[in-house]
């Protein structure tokens, strides 16, 4: 079973420390707090992440870092993981950076530094959520789709089987007809029609399954 991570991106190490710590509270065990310092770290650990198997449901970024911008680094992060949720962590981003991120990364919010505790909790807790519910619902309706694929094969091969039931009962040199469970009849192969004659069967109603030649 694959680990459940959250990502947690600043080129502040007690940013990053005071976030784990906050994430940790909320969290519990249930999900591994990793960190990157670097545009670089984060990206390389991410697609680790994605590689291996593991789930990503939420990285929480810094929009002011040395090598890159923020709006930038969840760009390339959504190439890697697109269902990972993102959040935009800073007091510094520009109107233009946010939109960045909202058009290129679907951004999940954006959080103003210094954070308040409750508030990032709660959007934490949120995003998790969110992301835990558009699983669900991605796994829902992939099941639905399995299941309407199997049906649809199903009577695909029983058609093709009464297909071939029905071209071996026409080659029969013998008459074979086949009644409902109400006596009504089912089928007529052409021998059983040759035998019992047309006239005997004008006033039988059977709909396609009696052709006559």
């Amino acid at each position: 079973m694959s680990k459940q991570v959250i990502l947690c991106v600043d080129d502040e190490i007690t940013i990053l420390q005071s976030l784990k710590a906050e994430l940790k509270a909320v969290f519990n065990s249930d999900y591994v707090i990793e960190m990157a310092e670097t545009a670089k770290e984060a990206l390389a650990l991410l697609e680790e992440l994605v590689e291996t198997g593991e789930e990503v449901p939420l990285v929480i970024v810094d929009y002011l870092m040395p090598e890159m911008k923020g709006d930038e680094l969840l760009r390339l992060m959504h190439l890697i993981s697109p269902k990972t949720l993102k959040i935009l962590l800073t007091g510094q981003a520009t109107l233009e950076g946010i939109a960045n991120a909202i058009k290129y990364a679907r951004i999940y919010r954006y959080i103003p530094k210094p954070w308040h505790t409750e508030d990032l909790r709660l959007t934490a807790i949120e995003a998790v959520n969110s992301y835990i519910q558009e699983r669900k619902l991605e796994d829902k309706n992939q099941r639905l789709q399995d299941l309407n694929r199997r049906q649809s094969e199903l009577i695909t091969h029983l058609h093709q089987e009464e297909n071939r039931l029905k071209q071996f009962l026409e080659a029969m040199p013998v008459g074979v007809v086949v009644h409902e469970v109400d006596g009504s009849l089912r089928y007529l192969n052409k021998k059983s029609i040759q035998l019992l004659g047309k006239d005997l069967l004008a006033g039988i109603a059977l709909k396609e399954y009696l052709t006559f030649p």
